[in-house]
């Protein structure tokens, strides 16, 4: 009778050591699940944080090129109305110059025939 509690007591410490030891393999299995699910969330987190910034970027790069384009398009239209006002002063002044030589010659004219026909100057009082 000894020897079979004695054997059923090693068989119980031997089924309680094995019960030990799958709970403490249970337990490690789950710690190590654990840490791969902290790790994966922490490389999704990491991956997020540099998608945001290669976004931020792209769009920094897009408002340079934007405003980039706005200054050469306003340096244009700035160009383009300087040579016009240019041009128009040009003809102001081609004009003008066209309108006192016909004065010229119209006074040119006028003293020939005076000086032809012995008429008074044009604007002369006769008082």
């Amino acid at each position: 009778r000894e020897r079979r509690n004695a054997e059923e007591r090693r068989i119980r410490e031997l089924r309680r050591k094995e019960a030990l030891a799958r709970e403490e393999e249970r337990a490690r299995a789950a710690q190590q699940e654990q840490f791969e699910k902290e790790q994966h969330i922490k490389m999704l987190k990491a991956r997020n944080v540099a998608e945001a910034k290669a976004r931020a970027r792209i769009q920094q790069q897009e408002r340079e090129r934007k405003a980039q384009t706005h200054r050469l398009q306003t340096q244009r239209v700035l160009e383009a109305r300087r040579l016009e006002a240019e041009e128009k002063m040009k003809e102001r002044m081609y004009t003008e110059r066209e309108r006192n030589l016909k004065r010229e010659r119209q006074k040119q004219i006028e003293e020939k025939q005076r000086g032809e026909t012995g008429i008074p100057k044009k604007h002369t009082c006769a008082f």
